[in-house]
């Protein structure tokens, strides 16, 4: 599930023609801070929203970067996959952070039945970005200006906005699955989810993306 969830944040990345392999510290980010909020008696539907926000502000750097100032995706979050990473380690200390409030544990911990909430989850975010993808105008200038961005341009597609809001979205989606981790694991640490990027990678290329 948690790796799902970078998959389809990082999807829309990619077939803009970017790639963004920050998503591991981000949600290391997004762990930590989920379960610091928890220390600080914030309620748990409230620090979801935080640390949601949070994930997308991180992502929305990134796209800023590429999209705005054109620099290359690889090297801007190879960057911040390094200062995510540490901003983390300074957020939870050498020893991390434990949860015990049953509310910031649920998303990786309840059950609805048979079915783990986590997993009911994926597939509603599934269908979600499916949605987007298929039926809005943010999924059809996606695919337009992974295909050639400069004829996009041309087209008066809207070529920075989309790239930006692929690389927020990459940002929040990996910021819930911090906040899945914690359910899974009631606790968060600096290096969770440390060298992901090969495993959500290839989960986007299984799944269909051309990466060129």
């Amino acid at each position: 599930v948690i790796f799902g969830l970078m998959a389809f944040g990082l999807l829309p990345v990619v077939i803009h023609g970017e790639i963004d392999i920050s998503v591991g510290s981000t949600l290391a980010v997004g762990s930590v801070s989920f379960a610091l909020l928890s220390e600080q008696g914030i309620p748990a539907v409230v620090a979801i929203v935080i640390v949601l926000a949070f994930g997308g502000v991180l992502g929305a750097l990134n796209g800023v970067l590429v999209a705005r100032f054109g620099l290359p995706s690889l090297a801007v979050t190879l960057g911040t996959l390094g200062a995510y990473r540490g901003i983390a380690f300074l957020l939870a200390g050498d020893a991390g952070v434990v949860v015990s409030d049953d509310g910031y544990l649920y998303a990786g911990n309840a059950e609805w039945g048979p079915v783990p909430f986590s997993l009911v989850l994926l597939v509603g975010a599934a269908v979600a970005l499916g949605l987007v993808l298929s039926h809005t105008s943010f999924g059809r200038f996606g695919y337009a200006v992974g295909s050639n961005a400069d004829a996009s341009r041309l087209a008066a597609a809207p070529v920075v906005r989309t790239k930006l809001l692929g690389y927020v979205g990459a940002g929040a989606f990996a910021a819930l699955a911090g906040i899945v981790w914690v359910g899974q694991y009631q606790s968060a640490r600096g290096d969770n989810a440390d060298g992901s990027i090969l495993f959500t990678l290839t989960a986007v290329v299984l799944g269909g993306v051309s990466i060129k």
